[in-house]
C-alpha cells in the first residue's frame, strides 16, 4: 500500500480546520440571534407593564372621578370624563396584545 503524500495531510487539516470554524462561526451565529430576539421579547414586555400601569392609573383615577361626580348635584355633573389621555391610555395595552399580521 502507497503512503498519503505529505501535501495530503496539510490539505486535509486545512479542510479540517476550516469545518471546525464554520461550526463556531455557525454556533456564535445562532446565540447572538437567539440573543436578539431575547432583547426584542424583553423591550415588549417593558413596553406592555408601562402602558398596563398607565392604564391601570388612569381607571383609577377614572373611578375616584366617578366617586366624586356622584356626589355632585345633576347640573355640575355635565363634565367630561373620557379626556383623551385617558382614551389613548386605554387602546395601547390592545395594540400590544393583538398578534400581528
Amino acid at each position: 500500500m502507497e503512503q498519503l503524500p505529505a501535501q495530503a495531510f496539510i490539505a486535509a487539516g486545512a479542510i479540517l480546520a476550516a469545518v471546525i470554524a464554520g461550526a463556531f462561526s455557525f454556533l456564535s451565529l445562532v446565540m447572538s440571534k437567539e440573543q436578539k430576539v431575547s432583547e426584542f421579547r424583553q423591550d415588549w414586555i417593558n413596553s406592555l407593564r408601562e402602558d398596563i400601569c398607565k392604564f391601570v392609573s388612569a381607571i383609577v383615577h377614572l373611578s375616584a372621578v366617578y366617586e366624586g361626580i356622584k356626589k355632585m348635584t345633576p347640573k355640575v355633573r355635565s363634565v367630561r370624563i373620557f379626556t383623551p389621555h385617558f382614551l389613548r391610555c386605554m387602546n395601547k395595552p390592545l395594540v400590544h396584545t393583538q398578534p400581528s399580521s
